[in-house]
């Protein structure tokens, strides 16, 4: 498609994608440990990335507003589909093709004159499960 005029478009927020990733990497303790052993870990956790301490502090003051895991990755996920759906509706020109997992929910908050046609790959019975799961 790019070959022939189309545009590669980013659709993802880099640092909330990696905030929800290091959720979930300390949600095990997240809850019941002390915010800087919460911080120690990650920082343990993601030490190849670059600038990881500066990333993880900027997780840490964010998450401070969440109170529990739960509340962190509703959060979180409510504000990555919030970009995704801002990024699209600023970037589309005619037609586009995207591949988003199937717990992302953004379709709403696109513009009134974009229409979306799902493909369903996620409609299989473990999939709608592992959704249904996801998002109680």
């Amino acid at each position: 498609m790019v070959k022939r005029g189309g545009k590669l478009e980013q659709a993802e927020d880099k640092d909330l994608l990696i905030h929800e990733t290091i959720l979930y990497a300390v949600g095990p303790i997240f809850d019941s440990a002390d915010r800087s052993v919460t911080r120690m870990v990650a920082v343990k956790q993601f030490n190849h990335l670059p600038n990881i301490e500066k990333i993880v502090d900027g997780f840490m003051k964010k998450i401070k507003r969440f109170g529990s895991f739960e509340g962190a990755k509703r959060r979180l996920s409510y504000e990555r589909d919030n970009f995704i759906a801002q990024r699209i509706n600023e970037t589309l020109q005619k037609k586009g093709i995207a591949f988003f997992g199937g717990l992302h929910s953004f379709v709403d908050k696109l513009e009134k004159d974009i229409k979306v046609e799902e493909k369903g790959f996620f409609n299989d019975e473990i999939s709608q499960k592992l959704i249904k799961g996801y998002k109680k």
